[in-house]
């Protein structure tokens, strides 16, 4: 075990021992394996006190350890929360939990429990709920993604190149955090975000499209910002998807081209897919047009803005026994991806 937490198990015990907690775990980045060695401990303890103790700092030789107290009441409203997910488009997303709250639930899911009681419990509780915390922490990202993109669209009206390559990729890494959720990394937080995705499956074509977007652009580079949306539509979708019931949305990943290329077709930038119980739609920046689609034919939107129009066929096939046993034809895939272009949700060409 790591020295850190061997140290933070001890303080832990201590205080139990002297009756100020009645259990508790360890959190943070370190038990969630994302930590580097200037990284701190969070140890959280149960309390059954009126008031929460303040948060305090220990620091014992070189590790340094967050303290902070919780009352069970205050756990089980978190956990309570995360049966926010809507099953109607009339619910909204008003009921699920804001981001430092699936802060607090990411921290607890990758908890160290420091004994058994209650904390090993909540622990436990939240990891046999993780279908829950992984749709609560897409959708969450998607609200945020909604609203960026909304705000590049008004930086390129506005002609604002700046702005729109600071606002574009900030929609890129949220739209990334939505993708991770589906792959079973709910850590929150941009700090993490490339050490959560090497973690994944088949992530090295992600990270060459995220670092040909992120890193290697210039102020002048045309389709950047047109880029960056692409993808980050694409990942919310196989976030919907293929990580809505399993965290398999690295499926997505394992069929993409090492590198990005022509041949593909281009999405309309103006939706965002988003989802509800079993209802899937892309929603128009305006909040006033949504298009209703099947699991399935969201996935083939996604995925014809990534695979070449020759390998999309077998491509699908292999994506769709996620859904279901019947396969369709290729002359359905092609008819289909003639409806999208109709329907205005994929650009002609």
């Amino acid at each position: 075990m790591d020295q850190r937490l061997e140290k933070t198990l001890q303080h832990a015990r201590n205080r139990i021992a002297a009756g100020e907690a009645i259990s508790g775990w360890i959190s943070g980045s370190i038990p969630a394996r994302l930590g580097n060695p200037r990284s701190d401990v969070d140890l959280f303890l149960l309390h059954d006190g009126s008031d929460d103790p303040p948060v305090q700092q220990i620091i014992d030789g070189a590790v340094r350890i967050d303290v902070e107290y919780r009352r069970p009441s205050e756990i089980d409203r978190l956990l309570d929360g995360l049966a926010g997910v809507p099953d109607d488009r009339t619910e909204g997303l008003d009921r699920v939990p804001s981001l430092a709250r699936l802060d607090d639930a990411a921290r607890l899911f990758n908890a160290l429990p420091v004994d058994d009681g209650p904390g090993r419990a909540y622990v436990e509780r939240i990891q046999a709920g993780e279908d829950a915390l992984r749709r609560c922490r897409i959708l969450r990202a998607t609200s945020i993604c909604a609203s960026k993109s909304e705000d590049v669209r008004g930086a390129q009206e506005a002609g604002d190149r700046r702005q729109e390559l600071e606002i574009s990729g900030r929609l890129l890494l949220e739209s990334l955090e939505a993708y991770l959720a589906g792959c079973g990394e709910y850590y929150v937080g941009h700090k993490w975000v490339f050490a959560k995705l090497r973690r994944t499956a088949h992530h090295e074509p992600v990270l060459r499209r995220l670092d040909a977007l992120l890193f290697d652009v210039g102020l002048e580079d045309a389709e950047t910002v047109d880029a960056r949306v692409s993808l980050a539509q694409q990942l919310l979708a196989v976030a919907f998807t293929l990580g809505w019931h399993r965290p398999q949305a690295a499926e997505w990943a394992a069929q993409l081209p090492v590198r990005a290329g022509a041949d593909v077709r281009r999405l309309d930038p103006q939706w965002v897919p988003i989802r509800y119980g079993s209802v899937v739609l892309l929603e128009g920046l305006d909040k006033n047009v949504h298009v209703q689609l099947t699991p399935q034919g969201l996935l083939l939107w996604a995925l014809a803005a990534a695979i070449p129009a020759t390998d999309l066929y077998p491509v699908f096939l292999k994506t769709m026994s996620n859904f279901s046993d019947e396969l369709p034809t290729e002359g359905d895939v092609e008819e289909y991806i003639s409806q999208l272009v109709e329907r205005g949700l994929l650009l002609p060409g």
